[in-house]
């Protein structure tokens, strides 16, 4: 804790007390993470779940009501995953073209 707060401005090599404190509370059991349902829409994609990428699309074309969202692992994607959602990503933020592929 002194080393990360010698820094007069921020370092790379500082992390958050706070974040710090609930990854390691989250460890030992101490709490657990919920998010607020139906406003948060988690992808995370793997090659061994076929259309798992295509509900989840049309699961968030269905609501207005999500706020948040969390994207991981996309290079365990298919191929066809990874276009299926960087097109749609690029329609929900408003790109007139996919930028991502």
């Amino acid at each position: 804790m002194e080393q990360n707060i010698r820094f007069r401005f921020r370092n790379p090599v500082q992390f958050n007390p706070q974040s710090l404190f609930y990854i390691c509370a989250e460890k030992d059991e101490m709490c657990a993470v919920h998010p607020e349902k139906g406003k948060t829409l988690f992808i995370k994609s793997r090659k061994d779940r076929a259309g798992y990428m295509k509900r989840k699309i049309e699961t968030s074309d269905r609501s207005s009501e999500y706020t948040y969202g969390c994207i991981n692992s996309m290079e365990q994607a298919s191929e066809e995953d990874r276009k299926m959602f960087s097109e749609w990503i690029s329609r929900k933020i408003g790109l007139k073209e996919n930028i991502w592929g």
